[in-house]
């Protein structure tokens, strides 16, 4: 009798971590994306400064680390979107489950 009491207790608790899990990884993901656009848009205006001021070349260096940032934000998109498929799928391995 317990066994079968455990059963749907386990996969309705299975299925609300598969839920929150899912949600995170979204509003991750859109976080990510909002803050890449942000820092994109600020770069460009900066940038546009910069060349207005004849500065290019005093703010060379933060400029390129801001764009490494920039690069490093849709990798961290794809991981987020990669996670978030791969729960989707159920791509967990069957033995976490036994």
């Amino acid at each position: 009798m317990a066994k079968s009491i455990q059963a749907p207790l386990r996969e309705k608790l299975s299925r609300a971590f598969t839920l929150i899990e899912d949600t995170i990884y979204v509003g991750l993901g859109l976080l990510l994306a909002g803050v890449a656009v942000a820092l994109l848009v600020t770069e460009i205006v900066f940038f546009s400064q910069y060349i207005v001021a004849a500065q290019l070349s005093d703010n060379i260096v933060m400029l390129l680390d801001r764009i490494l940032l920039i690069i490093s934000l849709p990798k961290s998109c794809t991981r987020c979107r990669f996670l978030f498929a791969s729960t989707c799928f159920n791509l967990a391995p069957s033995w976490l489950w036994d």
